[in-house]
């Protein structure tokens, strides 16, 4: 099975920057992006990242951890960031309905005198059906009992009166032995 998931490098001397990202998430869900600086230099690097929401479109998410990180990378090391708790709404601030559709994020890096932008695209899709916690637990209990009375009632109404009291034909009619079962071998 493929994970599917958004991955993009790119190289600021000798310091690589990996983004790494889910490529889709639902409503009311937490999006983290992770980076991964690898310095394969002999001298220590600094690298600073920003993280820009989609343009006109920053209200169809929470968010509320810094916007920008400073990364020093030591020679040989590699170091991790994450903007982590980005959450795709399902209402903005107006509670009007926020589209599902692809949104594009924007992570802007500079180092050693190089500057490079990460599209990163995401797509919200619709969230669960039922809020986690209670609900997920008592809509499928529902649904189950519902099915094992509906399923009682089909015995009930497909049944001879009595059935369950009377034998069936296998258990009162006793089964015939083959006749090689009594057979004996002479001699032996």
């Amino acid at each position: 099975m493929e994970a599917r998931a958004f991955t993009e490098t790119r190289e600021f001397g000798a310091v690589s920057l990996t983004a790494y990202a889910p490529d889709w998430t639902w409503q009311k869900r937490d999006v983290n992006i992770l980076l991964i600086a690898r310095n394969q230099g002999t001298s220590s690097a600094e690298v600073a990242v920003a993280l820009g929401l989609p343009p006109g479109q920053a209200g169809h998410f929470a968010y509320e951890g810094p916007l920008e990180h400073t990364l020093r990378i030591a020679p040989g090391e590699t170091v991790l960031q994450a903007f982590a708790g980005i959450t795709a709404l399902d209402r903005d601030a107006v509670a009007n309905p926020v589209p599902r559709q692809t949104y594009t994020f924007l992570i802007e890096a500079r180092g050693e005198g190089d500057r490079a932008a990460i599209a990163y695209p995401v797509t919200t899709i619709r969230g669960a059906a039922v809020e986690p916690g209670a609900w997920a637990l008592y809509l499928p209990a529902a649904l189950a009992l519902l099915w094992c009375a509906v399923f009682a009632l089909a015995l009930v109404l497909m049944a001879q009166p009595g059935a369950w009291r009377q034998p069936g034909a296998m258990a009162t009619q006793s089964p015939e032995a083959p006749a090689w079962i009594e057979e004996r071998r002479e001699g032996g």
